[in-house]
């Protein structure tokens, strides 16, 4: 996910460097109250998503463009 996505509830990586995700995951299995952190504040700005806000998004565009 981009970095506009996770903000700041994930670690971020370049998708191509395995050394980087190497040690992403490794920080998340050695450290308990970073994982912990990280979920806490996945799961809260998951509810920022949601399909009905996408498609009010995409209505209001097409509303503003296509008509």
């Amino acid at each position: 996910a981009s970095r506009e996505i996770v903000d700041k509830a994930g670690l971020i990586v370049a998708p191509e460097n395995t050394v980087e995700i190497e040690q992403a995951l490794s920080k998340m299995v050695e450290q308990r109250q970073l994982r912990q952190k990280l979920i806490t504040m996945g799961l809260k700005r998951a509810r920022l998503f949601t399909w009905t806000k996408f498609a009010r998004g995409v209505l209001r565009t097409v509303d503003k463009y296509c008509v």
